[in-house]
């Protein structure tokens, strides 16, 4: 069903609604968009399936460790077809490219620049793990300085299906307000490490509250797998779909509690 879809950046597509691809064998199709999500700075492209000739697989970005080899594909500053190798610096970088943006980047070094946005990038078993899409500070940056940031595809997954698929965006929703753990706070609340979110607001009746999360609860983890900040929380939460049961590891009252959560639909 994803036969002949092109994955690329929301920036790098505009308002244009149809796009000349090359391929790297000389070959040309037209492409035609068929949705972008600026807040996540994803954009979907849909070429003739007889012009799909190779398809990439898709990784597993959740595998990814700091220190893990990568490769970037792209063609910075006009140089088509450019690999460079990299290692991950870190995870869970947050840049607010854009209002309300929903973000947990991949930073790597792998060298891209100008005109590498929307291209894959690698793990080493030749899977894209993530589509790039910024440099430095950002994309208004002036050059390249070994910071380069990526769109995970477990995050990218859902969205580039639903933009495929001409739906419309629908994200995860959980209710509440809250902030990445500091060592101060994490010290008060009676914890010996700094990842998690200290839950600062709940709305009532809303899937957190309903799922029993409370004010100055401090979640842990989603489905076993560690939340390291706010924004990493709000960017795993939009990205789950609607109606999905997730699993919160909750510190609570001095305690570690399990709560079921349904997710809930973005208003």
């Amino acid at each position: 069903a994803m036969r002949g879809i092109v994955v690329t950046n929301s920036h790098v597509v505009g308002e244009h609604k149809a796009f000349m691809i090359r391929f790297s064998d000389g070959r040309e199709a037209t492409g035609n968009v068929l949705g972008r999500d600026p807040q996540t700075d994803l954009a979907v492209i849909k070429i003739p399936a007889a012009s799909a000739k190779f398809e990439m697989a898709w990784g597993d970005s959740d595998e990814l460790r700091p220190g893990n080899l990568v490769m970037a594909i792209g063609s910075p500053l006009g140089l088509k077809g450019t690999t460079s190798l990299g290692v991950v610096s870190a995870l869970h970088r947050h840049l607010n490219l854009v209002e309300d943006s929903y973000e947990d980047f991949i930073q790597h070094d792998a060298f891209i620049d100008h005109g590498s946005s929307g291209g894959p990038l690698l793990n080493m078993r030749g899977e894209v793990i993530g589509i790039n899409t910024a440099i430095g500070g950002g994309h208004g940056d002036d050059g390249w300085r070994g910071i380069s940031y990526a769109i995970p595809m477990q995050i990218a997954k859902r969205y580039v299906e639903e933009l495929a698929n001409g739906g419309e965006i629908k994200r995860g929703f959980l209710g509440l307000s809250g902030e990445s753990l500091d060592a101060g706070t994490a010290k008060l609340r009676g914890l010996d490490h700094t990842y998690g979110v200290l839950v600062t607001n709940v709305l009532a009746d809303s899937p957190a509250d309903n799922g029993g999360i409370k004010a100055k609860d401090v979640i842990l983890a989603i489905d076993g797998r560690e939340i390291s900040s706010s924004s990493e929380l709000k960017a795993r939460v939009a990205a789950v779909e609607p109606g999905t049961r997730l699993k919160f590891t909750v510190w609570s009252r001095r305690r570690i509690v399990e709560k079921t959560v349904i997710i809930g639909v973005k208003p």
